[in-house]
């Protein structure tokens, strides 16, 4: 794919930033961007997993420019440019000095909405949240953890194990086992699990498939759903894997 297009990367309000491509101009006040089929697919899988079934439905309706691969979303989306936002932009309050080394692989994804600097890995499906070193500074000063890593997919939080703490060194060591875990995990092949839209499986400490494209007549469970049923439906697809075989 080629465009004349300049990379950008965007929002939508509060959402999790988004690899796009600016149009150069605005709509009431909204950055005009466009996507490629990819992404549209990955933006229509986060208002999914919110639960807006309605706008994934219209994200995947919208047509390619004609002339091209690039999907437009300007002209009508609240998009906004983010534009070289960092901690240190976020939050100019926090001490330098007091800001750990951030591990490898972890992207800034801090926003001053938020109480704190926040540091993505999505290799990990982790978010780093740092908090001030000084409690007085804290939005809840009562917290006894200054970190926290939290089991994120795609910007949005989901069920797995995290951790609250205020040794640095437990937050690295809990995401280099995280990462020793993936790195370990046999690899399973999908069989006939792919004419269901299934992308791939994520092994690790949970067996997740992800379904960028959900098939005709598919429903999207809301979150809560998907959560108290996760066991079932992870041996669900267990006994698919052994029946189409590894």
């Amino acid at each position: 794919m080629t465009t004349t297009l300049p990379a950008c990367r965007f929002t939508f309000d509060d959402s999790p930033a988004f690899d796009g491509f600016s149009h150069g101009n605005t709509w009431n006040g909204f950055d005009n961007v466009a996507v490629t089929p990819a992404m549209r697919d990955k933006i229509a899988c986060y208002f999914e997993q919110l639960g807006d079934s309605e706008s994934a439905t219209a994200l995947r309706e919208i047509p390619a420019i004609e002339g091209g691969d690039l999907i437009s979303l300007g002209w009508g989306y609240t998009t906004t440019i983010v534009r070289d936002t960092t901690w240190r932009s976020e939050f100019p309050d926090f001490p330098a000095a007091t800001m750990p080394e951030i591990p490898a692989g972890f992207a800034d994804t801090s926003w001053h909405n938020d109480a704190c600097p926040s540091f993505t890995s999505d290799a990990c499906e982790l978010r780093l949240w740092v908090d001030f070193l000084d409690p007085a500074q804290r939005e809840h000063p009562e917290s006894k953890s200054r970190f926290y890593l939290q089991p994120q997919r795609a910007g949005v939080e989901i069920s797995g194990d995290g951790l609250l703490s205020n040794d640095w060194q437990e937050v690295l060591a809990f995401i280099a086992a995280k990462r020793e875990t993936l790195a370990a995990a046999p690899p399973y092949a999908l069989g006939a699990l792919g004419k269901y839209g299934v992308r791939h499986v994520v092994r690790g400490t949970a067996l997740i498939c992800e379904v960028p494209c959900p098939p005709a007549g598919y429903r999207v469970r809301p979150i809560e759903e998907r959560r108290a049923e996760r066991d079932y439906i992870a041996q669900t697809i267990v006994e698919a894997l052994n029946a189409y075989g590894r």
